[in-house]
C-alpha cells in the first residue's frame, strides 16, 4: 500500500475536481478506506484556503498605490512650486535671486526625482521658452532698435535665450550636487543607482 501512497497524492487534486475516469476514482476510493494518511491528506486538502492574508495583502497594496498617489501629487506641487519661483526671480526678468531659486529648484528636483536629467531639463527647457517669449514681447513693444531686420531679431533672441538658459543650469546643478550629497550622507536612494543618474 505504501508504494501507492505517491500515487494516490499525485491524483488528489484530480480527484477533487471530479476529473478522473471512474475505474482510477475507484481505485483512489479504495485506497483511501485503507490508508489513514492519505485520508487525512485527502480532508487536507479539501479544506478552502484561507483568504485573510491575501485580502490584507491587497489592502496593503492599496493603500500603498493611495500614499504613492499622493507624494506624486506632492512632488509635483513642490517641484512646480520650485519652478515657478525660480522663473520669476530668473535673469529675464530682472533679477539676480536666481543664484538662491535655481539651487533650489535643482535641490527639490533631484531630492524627490533623484535624476539629473530632469534638473537639467527643468533648469533649460521653461526657461529658454520663456526668454524667447519674453524676447519676442520687447521686439513686439519696440525695446529694441527698429531697423533689426526678421533674421537679426531671430538670431538676437535665440543666443540671448541660450545665453540666459547656461547662466542658470549650473546654480541648479549646483543644488543638484547638494541633493545628490544628502542622499549619500542619508543613505537615501540606493548608491548604484545614484551613480547612474548623476551622469548625464
Amino acid at each position: 500500500m505504501e508504494k501507492q501512497c505517491p500515487i494516490v497524492e499525485d491524483l488528489l487534486p484530480l480527484y477533487n475536481e471530479d476529473l478522473l475516469k471512474p475505474e482510477t476514482k475507484k481505485w483512489i476510493e479504495a485506497h483511501l478506506q485503507e490508508c489513514k494518511q492519505c485520508q487525512a491528506l485527502l480532508t487536507l486538502s479539501q479544506e478552502p484556503l484561507p483568504t485573510d492574508s491575501i485580502q490584507s495583502s491587497l489592502e496593503e497594496n492599496e493603500m500603498f498605490k493611495k500614499i504613492n498617489r499622493k507624494l506624486a501629487i506632492y512632488q509635483m506641487v513642490f517641484v512646480g512650486l520650485s519652478l515657478i519661483l525660480a522663473m520669476t526671480t530668473s535673469l529675464v526678468n530682472g533679477g539676480f535671486h536666481f543664484i538662491l531659486t535655481y539651487p533650489i529648484l535643482g535641490l527639490v528636483t533631484f531630492l524627490f526625482y533623484k535624476d539629473i536629467k530632469l534638473v537639467f531639463y527643468l533648469a533649460t527647457i521653461p526657461l529658454f521658452i520663456w526668454s524667447i517669449a519674453v524676447d519676442i514681447s520687447d521686439y513686439t513693444n519696440g525695446y529694441f532698435i527698429e531697423e533689426t531686420t526678421i533674421t537679426e531679431m531671430i538670431s538676437d533672441i535665440t543666443l540671448n535665450s541660450i545665453f540666459a538658459t547656461f547662466v542658470h543650469l549650473p546654480f541648479a546643478l549646483i543644488g543638484a550636487l547638494i541633493g545628490f550629497l544628502i542622499l549619500k550622507l542619508t543613505g537615501g536612494g540606493d548608491q548604484h543607482d545614484d551613480e547612474e543618474k548623476i551622469n548625464l
